[in-house]
């Protein structure tokens, strides 16, 4: 079995993850009235999310195999690029 590959987006999956993870149990345990509850299960969705989506990284990698540096390259403009976009847009998000 191949070691896991750290690359950028992994770093910030893995924070997320744990981030998310511990916002979930509280919201979801310990804090479970109302308005906590509900972000306890937004948290918890959240960290299914990003969990898959670490998992389908790291089968990408393993399966193309491309080197660690065009890797780096590619996920750190991806993440620079989001950052800017959400920047401009005043961490605004319109679904419709």
């Amino acid at each position: 079995m191949k070691k896991i590959t750290v690359t950028p987006l992994f770093i910030l999956l893995v924070i997320s993850i744990l981030l998310t993870g511990l916002v979930a149990i509280n919201g979801l345990f310990i804090h479970n009235e109302g308005g906590a509850s509900l972000g306890g299960g937004i948290a918890f969705v959240f960290t299914l999310i990003a969990f898959v989506a670490l998992v389908v990284e790291q089968v990408i990698i393993k399966f193309i195999s491309p080197t660690k540096k065009a890797v780096w390259i590619a996920e750190s403009l991806l993440i620079i690029v989001l950052i800017v976009t959400l920047l401009i847009s005043n961490f605004q998000f319109s679904i419709g």
